[in-house]
């Protein structure tokens, strides 16, 4: 496997990457399928617009444990560390908005603008205690060594780890939800034809698509 290093460099400062130099860290090449973390099974040719009007064309991925883009030069991973320098990020057909440190998915263009966030926590599987039961605990110390302020999180995570995936659901980036009952929440004066809009369609609350049609439905009542 190639050695690839992880970097950590502000957008801005792509000018100065062969002046630069960094702690080198054995990683999957480019060409290899993303660990489990990133949305998009590989990284994939993106177009970064800057608040400046300039764009960037790079290989990208979003690690979701982490919730920040990552992109490839040379073989070599770099978190994106400025946001507020981006407008958009199109990561392949796909656009993502700034949000903090993290980066939304932008769905839905209608009167109730709609953003997904992905987001993953890892955690380690139970090791046979024996008797038919589940020890956890035992199995915390496996990923310890690993860095919590991203690094070795763009790498290939440990064996007997999991990741518990989640997405939640943004309106205006004011209003979250990521089930049926959060979402009838947010419009009680709406709920009873909701329900009956949501009954009639099927719609899946594990279902982006399904997602869009009843946000776009609630829109125009």
């Amino acid at each position: 496997m190639k050695d690839s290093k992880i970097k950590y460099l502000p957008i801005t400062v792509l000018i100065l990457f062969y002046a630069l130099s960094f702690n080198a860290l054995k990683g999957q090449t480019a060409q290899e399928d993303s660990p489990a973390q990133y949305l998009l099974r590989s990284f994939t040719d993106s177009k970064v617009l800057m608040t400046s009007g300039r764009v960037e064309n790079m290989k990208m991925n979003y690690n979701t444990l982490t919730e920040t883009m990552v992109y490839l030069k040379d073989g070599d991973f770099y978190d994106i560390t400025n946001s507020r320098l981006i407008d958009t990020i199109y990561l392949g057909d796909r656009k993502f908005i700034p949000e903090g440190k993290a980066f939304y998915e932008y769905l839905e263009r209608a009167d109730m603008p709609l953003f997904c966030q992905v987001k993953s926590i890892l955690k380690p599987v139970g090791k046979d205690a024996g008797y038919g039961s589940v020890s956890h605990t035992s199995a915390t110390t496996s990923y310890s060594h690993i860095s919590s302020a991203g690094g070795n999180f763009n790498l290939k995570l440990p064996p007997d780890n999991t990741l518990n995936t989640t997405s939640i659901y943004w309106i205006n980036k004011t209003s979250d939800f990521s089930t049926r009952q959060q979402f009838l929440k947010l419009f009680p004066d709406k709920s009873d034809e909701l329900k009956k809009y949501i009954r009639k369609n099927r719609i899946k609350f594990d279902n982006t698509d399904d997602i869009i049609k009843v946000v776009d439905y609630c829109s125009g009542l």
